[in-house]
């Protein structure tokens, strides 16, 4: 008997982030993956949702979500929250990412100008940066990991060397050139996340960096979003 099990993948990001593939193409790959659904899930910005959603529209063949994962803090911990099946075109969320955008350049310049007191200069035009569109609020960490590994080879050897010795998440032990205020401490994700319209989940984006799975079993409203399957 043919097994009916597919999967769907409820985190990804594309190139209106920090991810590689523009939001159709994300689409397509989830087409020829074989998987049931897929949701787009940006930091702090639903700008590829459009294209996402008409790209799951003309294939047919796929479930696209809209969705978007933004950043809280938990005490000292930073927490990513995604949130699912999210109405993208709501004024109160789309007024909320328009400020996280602008935190998130902040926060560019910031770890650039601390990893410059570290030792490691970036100049604005580093091919990572053209990349990505430059100084602005697309950038994200791989972005500057890609950065140091092309400019620091004898360094940095790969990008996974870059973010164990600099930039890791400040849930690990903390790392020098993070921003220390990047992002103000609050509870608000869950609920930005829920306040626009829809009753979609949220969960953590990162389960596997907390270290008190205790609250984290006690507080998160659905799963880890790693791949699942649907029968």
């Amino acid at each position: 008997m043919e097994n009916s099990e597919k999967f769907i993948d409820l985190h990804t990001h594309s190139t209106a982030s920090d991810g590689t593939c523009t939001p159709a193409e994300l689409a397509e790959l989830a087409r020829k993956a074989g998987l049931a659904a897929v949701a787009l899930t940006d930091h702090d910005t639903t700008a590829g949702i459009p294209e996402f959603l008409e790209a799951g529209r003309s294939s047919g063949e796929v479930e696209t979500i809209p969705g978007v994962e933004l950043s809280t803090r938990y005490g000292a911990r930073e927490i990513h929250i995604v949130g699912l099946f999210i109405d993208h075109r709501a004024e109160s969320l789309r007024n909320f990412l328009a400020g996280e955008q602008a935190k998130r350049v902040r926060r560019n310049r910031d770890m650039k100008v601390k990893l410059t007191l570290l030792g490691y200069p970036l100049a604005d035009d580093e091919p990572a940066f053209v990349a990505a569109g430059g100084m602005g609020a697309n950038l994200g960490r791989p972005h500057f990991a890609q950065a140091l590994v092309e400019k620091y080879p004898d360094r940095f050897a790969d990008l996974h060397a870059v973010f164990d010795k600099l930039l890791g998440n400040t849930l690990l032990p903390a790392r020098p050139s993070r921003p220390s205020g990047a992002r103000a401490a609050r509870r608000s994700g869950p609920t930005r996340s829920h306040g626009t319209g829809t009753n979609g989940p949220s969960s953590s984006g990162s389960p596997a960096n907390w270290r008190r799975w205790d609250w984290a079993a006690s507080k998160a409203t659905t799963p880890s979003s790693a791949p699942r399957k649907r029968r």
